[in-house]
């Protein structure tokens, strides 16, 4: 529910209540998320109790259990919302500056780079923190604006949404609201789908040297290819008796006499010899 922006004021009241009971019974999982709700909380009701409560958990729980992104998350919606405002109490400055102090002295460096706040509303922030706190928090003020830097290349989160008081869900419904949105994406290509000619199935090798697969093509031997490209086409043709209509043709209609006469100037006495 806390990556789904959700928020209530009954969920808020739950975090305080366990919060101010905690003696050291609760799991550090239960606590880390107790911690993340007050800080929700928060951003709908601006409380320096909550943001001390939620800063002494956070204090008191192994590195190994903090997850800076659920953690980021929640404190950089929080300084958001506080920098929007005009001027801060002296009480929620002091929770905010012990806030920032927190993050500026730890190792992670990722915890020291805050995003969906833009440089201009933390540098308003720092205007607010200034003009209220006292001077001895005035001294961590400025190594936090040494440590802390902004990202704002990554993606805003959008608003939080409030839950009413009465909600009727049904079991689908809370399956879905418990897995996280994922961004629309191109479907990954398949790297087992078969080839095309995957399926085909090769006939086996018996089939093949069967005589009727063999009796199909004609097998030539030594230079038996080689002499019947040198036979005439009359003599490779033998499927066709041949015709006979060509002979009778030239029966019907013999070819004429050629006769040769003597051209002028061309005879025997001219010097011409026939022969």
């Amino acid at each position: 529910m806390l990556e789904r922006q959700y928020t209530s004021v009954d969920l808020t009241d739950l975090a305080v209540a366990l919060a101010k009971a905690d003696g050291g019974v609760l799991e550090d999982g239960l606590r880390f998320i107790t911690a993340l709700w007050l800080l929700r909380g928060v951003q709908s009701d601006l409380s320096s109790t909550r943001l001390d409560s939620a800063l002494a958990i956070i204090r008191a729980l192994p590195s190994t259990v903090i997850k800076p992104p659920l953690l980021k998350m929640e404190l950089r919606k929080t300084l958001s919302t506080v920098s929007q405002r005009t001027a801060l109490p002296s009480e929620v400055s002091s929770s905010i500056i012990s806030i920032l102090g927190w993050l500026a002295s730890q190792a992670n460096k990722s915890l020291r780079v805050l995003s969906a706040i833009s440089l201009d509303n933390l540098s308003h922030l720092y205007d607010l923190l200034a003009d209220s706190l006292p001077a001895d928090q005035a001294r961590i003020l400025e190594k936090v604006r040494t440590k802390i830097t902004v990202d704002e290349d990554e993606i805003l989160l959008p608003p939080l949404v409030t839950l009413p008081e009465t909600w009727t869900i049904i079991p689908e419904e809370l399956e879905n609201a418990r897995r996280p949105q994922t961004a629309p994406s191109t479907p990954k290509r398949n790297g087992n789908t078969p080839d095309i000619l995957g399926p085909i199935i090769s006939p086996p090798t018996a089939i093949l040297r069967s005589p009727a697969a063999t009796g199909l093509t004609k097998t030539y031997s030594k230079n038996d290819f080689r002499h019947l490209r040198q036979l005439s086409a009359s003599m490779q043709n033998t499927s066709r008796m041949p015709s006979t209509h060509v002979d009778d043709f030239g029966a019907e209609n013999p070819s004429p006499m050629m006769l040769t006469m003597p051209m002028p100037g061309m005879g025997a006495d001219a010097g011409y010899m026939q022969q």
